[in-house]
């Protein structure tokens, strides 16, 4: 397994070069995600999120284009938010009303609910959680065994729409 580690995560990259140590991470600076996983042609990645920097990329939308983007390049794509009930409170706290708009649970569950149609949101308590998730998904991901089945929609069938009426 390679893992790519984006230049641009500032304090998180000696971390992760820590955490990931035995992968000889590589740090890049990535076009997509802030950690990537990648082993005989598939690839997975993560856009690392803490509460106030998810709350800050709601704001201005970029958490969903990030994801968007994500979703188009790479088979496996994870959005992970990290940060406890406290840092969820004092991130509530420091945003408030912000350019005229309220962030509040109502917003932040909103912006949940629209991610998940099109990507996985992960939540951990803390970073060295939040690496293990990632290694562990990453690791199953690459073995190719995606860790839900998604199960095709049985409303095309002529069976379903039989009992339906």
């Amino acid at each position: 397994m390679r893992v790519f580690i984006d230049s641009r995560e500032q304090d998180r990259v000696n971390a992760g070069k820590e955490y990931f140590g035995k992968y000889n991470p590589y740090i890049v600076e990535m076009v997509y995600g802030d950690y990537a996983f990648t082993d005989n042609n598939i690839r997975v990645v993560f856009e690392y999120k803490t509460i106030d920097d998810f709350i800050n990329s709601m704001e201005d939308d970029r958490v969903f284009n990030q994801a968007l983007n994500q979703s188009n390049v790479f088979d496996y794509h994870f959005v992970i938010i990290v940060g406890d009930d406290n840092d969820y409170e004092q991130a509530i706290s420091n945003h408030g009303y912000h350019s005229g708009h309220y962030i509040g649970d109502n917003q932040v569950n909103g912006a949940i609910a629209s991610l998940v149609e099109f990507t996985s949101v992960l939540f951990r308590k803390n970073e060295k959680s939040a690496f293990d998730l990632m290694e562990r998904i990453a690791e199953k991901c690459l073995r190719d065994k995606p860790i839900v089945h998604r199960y095709p929609k049985s409303r095309g069938s002529p069976a379903y729409r039989f009992l339906i009426n």
